[in-house]
């Protein structure tokens, strides 16, 4: 019977090492596996943002998800944008609902883009709205 015991409690003792190393090997894998799933995101991250072809945008405000600025924006809108030039510059971004905007609030650099770079910025579809609100342009002299 002594015997009997003895051997329950040495095999308690190697089951309690082999457990605690077990669970230490598996921790080990466990924290390998996301490390390495770490790494290829992040990777992966880093690729995508230098391989970016557009220009990045001009700062502005921080927008809300789906809403953008909309919420912020002031019904004195001359004095809001007067406002977001002097905190942001005279070209500045802003979201409204899911659509980008820039704004550009000095007149040399309006004349710029609307002279020097007419075609780029020409050369698009009219929107939907604005032929309906222009009766498909018949009212425009």
């Amino acid at each position: 019977m002594l015997n009997n015991m003895a051997s329950d409690s040495h095999s308690s003792y190697l089951y309690s090492l082999w457990s605690q190393s077990h669970q230490s090997s598996t921790d080990q894998t466990l924290l390998t596996f996301i490390s390495a799933i770490f790494l290829v995101f992040l990777y992966l991250w880093l690729v995508k943002k230098s391989n970016n072809p557009n220009p990045p945008l001009p700062p502005g405000p921080q927008a809300l998800p789906l809403l953008g600025n909309l919420l912020f924006l002031d019904p004195e809108l001359h004095s809001y944008f007067a406002g977001l030039a002097q905190s942001y510059g005279p070209i500045f971004k802003l979201c409204l609902s899911n659509i980008v905007d820039v704004a550009v609030t000095s007149p040399s650099l309006a004349r710029e883009i609307l002279k020097d770079h007419d075609i780029t910025f020409a050369n698009h579809d009219v929107p939907s709205a604005g032929r309906a609100a222009s009766y498909e342009g018949f009212n425009i002299v």
